[in-house]
């Protein structure tokens, strides 16, 4: 299960918004716990692929590995990322599966007009991916289950 705090997706939401009709990418902060995962925050990211951004997106390495640091400086992880579908699908495209991080829930966002839907996935090395339950709303993951796996795996 992906528990998203609900200050995180409103901030996945209105970047998701601000970007379009590019893909908006970033990063989720938080905690491995028992059930799963706990973003307590979402980090926006700027999109650097070269190419349609519309249709693919990058997230920039340097802003990732910094986003890193300081979520180990504060006891966190990175235990997902998440971007958008405008005008799409909340499904893994073939590229989102070429390019997942295995294991590590991809939050996928699809707007429609003032609608948005938010489903999460996990992906094998392979590019198979399995749909994972999300819960917006107050996190739970900071209990003695929880652990901060940096590699939130």
């Amino acid at each position: 299960m992906l528990e998203l705090h609900e200050e995180a997706w409103r901030e996945i939401l209105a970047h998701a918004r601000r970007t379009a009709p590019e893909e908006a990418c970033g990063i989720l902060v938080g905690l491995r716990t028992e059930t799963g995962f706990a973003a307590l925050r979402a980090e926006p990211c700027r999109n650097i692929h070269p190419g349609d951004r519309t249709r693919r997106f990058l997230i920039d390495p340097g802003r990732q590995l910094a986003v890193q640091r300081e979520a180990r400086q504060q006891g966190l992880a990175i235990v997902g990322f998440y971007h958008s579908h405008p005008g799409g699908r909340a499904e893994p495209s073939a590229e989102d599966r070429a390019q997942a991080h295995p294991w590590t829930p991809m939050l996928i966002v699809a707007l429609r007009g003032e609608c948005a839907e938010a489903r999460a996935w996990r992906c094998n090395p392979g590019g198979g991916c399995e749909e994972t339950p999300v819960r917006i709303g107050p996190v739970t993951g900071s209990g003695p289950g929880a652990s901060s796996l940096a590699d939130g795996g």
